[in-house]
């Protein structure tokens, strides 16, 4: 593929990519590609817009995925997994994506550690580094979102991770004490509740509950074959530390117990 220079200097010959039309919206560059059985082909480089306009759709580019891993080789480099932990007990990610790193740097730290040190970050240098804190400020005010489609005609976010899966903090809460203590789901719920106070209803904390119990067995088989990665804090999902479980698991013990609960405030 031939890129023109946009400088008015030398084209730049790209080879080895993959073309494609799906849209590669600001912020895709680095994501999966995948096929239509959710396996990664390549991760999306750029794209050609011949009209010179600010607009995500034309033709994309993607590199192969084998041939990222036969560059870090030559280079002597890595290829990152950034999944973390909050994405890998509801296994939300694509298979065969992170899959394909040599190191899952994140797969110990929950989104709602990086949301706090973030904020701390930013409060400790909000006099002396105004700017700073302002960037912070606007990276902890939006939304979640895997970008994969273009924003709406107003600039807003399309995909919000939380309205699919729900918030993380509470999902977070119900890793660390229904997984890191093995409490039953009633007593995480009372904790839940006690914890968050008026934030969500009770309705609301256990409609999550069972979605977190529901994904978080269903999507084991997507653990079984992370690579490598650190253990950060007490909570750890990687077969390669201390995390133990059968893809085959069944939920229906923990979903059963959240039922009874729903139906009680019926």
């Amino acid at each position: 593929t031939l890129m023109p220079s946009t400088s008015g200097g030398s084209n730049t010959l790209y080879t080895n990519l993959i073309q494609i039309d799906a849209a590669i919206n600001g912020g895709n560059s680095g994501g999966a590609l995948v096929d239509d059985e959710g396996k990664l082909v390549g991760i999306n480089t750029l794209y050609v817009n011949a009209s010179g306009v600010e607009s995500f759709s034309g033709i994309g580019f993607a590199i192969p995925g084998n041939y990222a891993v036969d560059i870090a080789n030559k280079e002597g480099g890595l290829v990152i997994g950034t999944g973390d932990l909050s994405e890998m007990a509801l296994g939300w990610s694509t298979y065969n994506g992170d899959h394909m790193s040599m190191y899952a740097v994140n797969c110990s730290i929950p989104k709602t550690l990086v949301r706090h040190l973030t904020a701390w970050v930013s409060d400790e240098h909000r006099e002396t580094q105004p700017a700073l804190s302002a960037v912070l400020d606007d990276i902890l005010a939006t939304p979640v979102s895997p970008e994969l489609l273009p924003p709406e005609e107003n600039g807003e976010i399309a995909q919000k991770t939380e309205d699919v899966v729900g918030p993380y903090e509470l999902h977070d809460f119900f890793l660390y004490y229904g997984i890191r203590y093995a409490f039953p789901p009633e007593k995480v719920y009372r904790l839940a509740r006690y914890a968050f106070g008026d934030r969500y209803a009770p309705a609301v904390v256990l409609k999550w509950l069972r979605n977190f119990y529901w994904r978080f067995f269903a999507q084991q088989f997507k653990r079984s074959c992370i690579p490598d990665g650190p253990k950060v804090g007490s909570v750890t999902l990687s077969p390669r530390g201390d995390w133990r479980m059968p893809s085959d698991a069944v939920s229906s013990l923990w979903i059963d117990q959240v039922k009874e609960l729903q139906q009680e405030l019926e």
